[in-house]
């Protein structure tokens, strides 16, 4: 019996399956982004969803490539066409990427340096969607309007973790009916960031609100220009939601240095 009570015993052993794999401590947000981003191969990032337990299934990395659509996974809604980068516990869904550049957007005329190629918003409350290509603090904005000012409402940031944060609410520096010109925002986050949503009360202007740069200013003055923008009025972009966005509350804000 007693050998009996062993065999059984090495049966069951050999049987059982192997322990799941523990899953890998997460990457720092900034090096998390880099990764997915894979180098050059993908940009504008239109949405950021947590899934840990995806890493059973696809490990700690993943390129999933372009996906038009899922707009539904892992209890996330209205997720937008794009290209899917799972970098643990994070999916990343990049808009850009191969066969499907950022050229043909008029979202990406509001990134970088003024140019005169201006975004321009619609007739109803529009957003624009803003990434440069590092994540860094900002202390203020930079908006280049070019075309009926006054319009800017909120500023919202993401930090690196995908968390929607209101970083500033109030009147456009640029009241209606002034000229064409920069208005700087402050920005009160205490984080570093790579995405910022701008939203326009364009509804209560009589011409449509128009924007040709943004950039990020920090607390010596110098303006970072964007690479990116993603906006509301380009052909076949849905609308891109902000899920409850936080509102902190830090010190009062200290004005940099004047952009150079």
């Amino acid at each position: 019996m007693r050998w009996l009570g062993i065999l059984l015993l090495g049966a069951a052993l050999e049987a059982a399956p192997d322990p799941a794999p523990e899953p890998p401590r997460p990457l720092p947000g900034d090096e998390a982004l880099a990764k997915a981003r894979m180098g050059r191969k993908y940009g504008m990032l239109l949405r950021q969803i947590e899934v840990r337990e995806d890493f059973e299934r696809y490990g700690a990395f993943r390129d999933w490539g372009y996906h038009g659509t899922l707009t539904s996974y892992a209890g996330e809604k209205d997720i937008p066409a794009g290209h899917w980068v799972y970098v643990y516990p994070y999916w990343y869904v990049w808009r850009d990427g191969p066969g499907r550049r950022h050229e043909t957007f008029a979202g990406d005329r509001a990134a970088a340096f003024p140019d005169n190629k201006a975004w321009k918003a619609s007739a109803k409350p529009s957003w624009l969607l803003i990434e440069w290509s590092e994540p860094r603090k900002g202390a203020g904005l930079v908006v280049r309007q070019s075309a009926h000012p006054g319009a800017l409402r909120r500023v919202t940031a993401y930090r690196l973790d995908g968390t929607p944060v209101v970083v500033w609410e109030g009147s456009d520096p640029l009241p209606p009916g002034s000229e064409p010109g920069l208005s700087v925002v402050p920005l009160r986050a205490d984080f570093a960031f790579a995405r910022v949503r701008l939203d326009f009360a364009s509804d209560a202007l009589a011409g449509r609100p128009e924007v040709d740069g943004v950039g990020m200013l920090d607390e010596f003055g110098t303006v970072r220009w964007s690479c990116a923008g993603h906006g509301s009025g380009d052909p076949d972009v849905p609308e891109i939601k902000v899920p409850r966005p936080v509102v902190i509350e830090l010190p009062p804000w200290q004005a940099p240095f004047p952009p150079r």
